[in-house]
């Protein structure tokens, strides 16, 4: 009886997989019980007591990310068209049914070491941490599929995320550095040489997006002045990334990053925009982004943060600080530049107690890190926290990051933005408040 119905088990199974379109890919699985959805890219499924399943429309593979909703961070995920993939996340450890290869995506980050490089690392360190600890992650790779059918071309590509996980840090360590007049050495991106980047199916990893912007505009001359820098940088991309989704992406951060700064000639600007990226019309997000970006300009009304939360639980809002001057600002306990100011802003708190407060709004998902860190330092400010993407302060302020200040008079009007302390423009701004 057994052998009999295992055998009609297998029979269905492979009626199933036969019967799946050759442009859907049939998910399925189970989760622990307080899930209650999970989303691939920008698909949503729901599940009911712990059980999902439901067919996605994919006209060829992919890779994209996968997140139960219980989950702080997204996992890469592989979708083979016309197949099915069975998950088991009731576990730490992943599990996927035949698949190997989703198993390894899935549990990357307990499979592989952990890298150590940071960008507050000396020139030497840095170099010496990847030599050491690439290796072994590379090597791991291979001793986990030894002996797999798993394809090679798969096996190839996971070593490509791991050299864009390098790039991307490579990049950052070396903004950090230069900003503190660092310069560094160009041949340690002598690696990228080994990296695909035209490589269609990498495009969406967010290590390989965000490491190209930086590579790529590394290659615009420091000589170009800030007035023409987005056309220069415009002409860079054209020129080097062959990716149109990652040309576009670049492309759309430039302008964004142009409109911002008035020496450069906008309307210029849009025209290469729609010429590359599509026509504008009114309801467009970059023309929404350009009228926030003249609301935030010195001499306009503040715009509210809405109400967030302080360190003691209690809700409070702009309106809270009528009738002080206030520097608002933006920060997280992961931004190393949010610290390297901290010093300047004490000092000006200390030299200045009567001329302004500072209102610190923290962009932390974790209330308990927060608290944590802010027990461990020095600073006297008014804190709050937003860990909402979507909340009121982020999109009335244009916060996509950290390390973002404005000054505010006691009538709430704008009195400078994006000054960060250690600029002696906001100390004479501030000397001047009454």
């Amino acid at each position: 009886m057994r052998i009999i119905l295992y055998f009609t088990f297998v029979f269905f199974a492979l009626i199933v997989e036969a019967q799946i379109p050759e442009n859907k890919i049939f998910v399925s699985g189970e989760t622990p019980p307080e899930v209650e959805f999970l989303t691939i890219a920008e698909d949503t499924i729901y599940v009911k007591d712990g059980e999902f399943s439901d067919s996605l429309f994919r006209e060829q593979s992919e890779y994209n990310y996968l997140r139960l909703d219980s989950w702080k961070w997204p996992r890469i995920v592989y979708l083979e068209s016309g197949k099915s993939i069975s998950f088991d996340f009731r576990k730490e450890y992943a599990n996927v049914e035949d698949d190997l290869f989703n198993e390894f995506l899935l549990n990357t980050d307990s499979i592989l070491t952990t890298y150590t490089a940071r960008w507050d690392f000396t020139d030497s360190e840095f170099r010496k941490t990847w030599q050491k600890e690439l290796p072994v992650n590379l090597e791991k790779i291979d001793n986990f599929f030894a002996g797999s059918q798993t394809p090679q071309l798969l096996i190839h590509e996971l070593k490509q995320m791991e050299l864009m996980k390098r790039a991307h840090r490579t990049a950052n360590f070396i903004s950090f550095q230069e900003k503190k007049d660092k310069p560094i050495d160009r041949n340690i991106y002598a690696f990228v040489d080994s990296i695909d980047l035209k490589n269609e199916r990498l495009a969406f990893h967010v290590n390989n997006r965000n490491f190209q912007y930086y590579y790529f505009l590394d290659k615009v001359s420091p000589e170009v002045p800030d007035s023409v820098y987005p056309f220069a940088a415009i002409d860079t991309v054209l020129k080097y990334v062959s990716i149109l989704d990652i040309r576009n992406m670049i492309i759309g951060k430039v302008v964004k990053s142009g409109l911002y700064d008035e020496t450069v000639n906008h309307d210029d600007l849009f025209l290469l925009y729609e010429k590359y990226i599509g026509k504008i019309s009114k309801d467009d997000k970059i023309v929404k982004l350009y009228q926030k970006i003249q609301d935030l300009k010195v001499g306009n009304k503040a715009p509210e943060f809405g109400e967030l939360y302080n360190l003691q639980g209690a809700k409070i809002s702009l309106e809270d600080f009528k009738g002080k001057n206030i520097l608002l600002s933006a920060w997280g306990t992961w931004c190393p530049y949010c610290k390297e100011e901290l010093a300047p802003l004490n000092n000006l708190l200390t030299k200045y107690p009567d001329k302004f407060e500072n209102v610190a709004i923290s962009l932390d998902k974790d209330a308990e890190i927060w608290k944590g860190y802010l027990g461990e330092i020095e600073w006297p400010a008014h804190h709050l926290i937003d860990p909402n993407k979507q909340s009121t302060f982020r999109n009335n302020y244009l916060i996509s990051g950290t390390n973002l200040y404005f000054l505010i008079d006691k009538s709430g009007i704008i009195i400078a933005s994006y000054l960060k302390p250690s600029n002696e423009q906001l100390e004479e701004l501030i000397k001047s408040l009454d």
